[in-house]
């Protein structure tokens, strides 16, 4: 299999990385997906860094045993703040990407000077984070928030969810930030982004919304170039038949109708469990 037969592969706790497949895909139409979704270790926020690090580092050798690749996105914050750089030791030369907090480009839309982060309760309390807040919003006061009842939320409920219960799933973060005076709120779990719509609405005015998935698609599209001259070497019109887009789950459990339906609403393959 050459390179341009390869399909991108994105991996996460759970389904907060599909709106990142989402966008890589608009900006690589002629490339194939594959995504992972971790239902045997989800969640990853309340658990220990030593737990999630050698979880990713199996579920990711599983994934590169059972696809071919032709690079891989963590698109998981938690994830790729604590096994990314592993990971790239391990597999040196092999594209691989991961997701930061957009603290940088909020500290610089902020005009009051205060930003409010919301994550997983070990994003926000990780040694790296402080380290990307001093380095990239050192003029901010940054608001910190832990949201597991969200992230909960988007896995278990977002597809049985009316618009109202939506918002209020995100209202008592926003409300939390606003009230202390952010003006740019961060969504720093990629759960988050199945909700971006409500965020807005609910901030209103008040505060703008911002999230990573621009710069991670940008930085797949350069790594890709890099690696393969180009991130696609041949015109997919030349190729016989693209590959499926497929979805696959960890465990041996069956594929649930809620990653049914996610797996159908991103218009991937329901592929069974590696």
């Amino acid at each position: 299999m050459n390179a341009n037969d390869r399909p991108i592969a994105f991996m996460d706790s759970g389904v907060g990385g599909l709106p990142y497949l989402a966008m890589a895909r608009d900006k690589l139409p002629n490339d194939s997906f594959v995504y992972l979704a971790d239902r045997a270790g989800f969640p990853y926020g309340p658990k220990p860094a030593s737990v999630i690090i050698d979880n990713v580092r199996r579920i990711v050798d599983r994934l590169m045993k059972k696809t071919e690749l032709k690079a891989l996105v963590i698109a998981c914050n938690t994830a790729s703040q604590l096994a990314l750089e592993i990971l790239k030791a391990e597999y040196p030369g092999f594209p691989i990407v991961g997701t930061i907090p957009a603290v940088k480009p909020a500290a610089e839309a902020s005009k009051a000077g205060v930003i409010g982060v919301v994550a997983t309760q070990s994003t926000v309390t990780a040694p790296f984070f402080d380290e990307l807040v001093k380095s990239k919003a050192g003029s901010c006061k940054v608001l910190r928030r832990g949201d597991a009842a969200l992230v909960d939320f988007i896995e278990r409920r977002f597809l049985a969810s009316g618009k109202e219960e939506r918002l209020a799933a995100v209202k008592p973060a926003v409300d939390s930030f606003l009230s202390d005076g952010a003006d740019v709120i961060v969504l720093a779990c990629t759960h988050f982004l199945h909700v971006y719509e409500e965020f807005v609405e609910m901030a209103g005015s008040k505060a703008l919304i911002v999230d990573s998935r621009e710069g991670v698609s940008k930085r797949l599209v350069e790594l890709l170039a890099a690696s393969y001259n180009s991130p696609a070497e041949k015109p997919l019109a030349t190729q016989k038949e693209k590959l499926p887009d497929r979805m696959f789950l960890t465990g041996t459990a069956p594929f649930e109708p809620i990653y049914q339906g996610f797996a159908k609403a991103f218009n991937l393959q329901a592929a069974g469990s590696i």
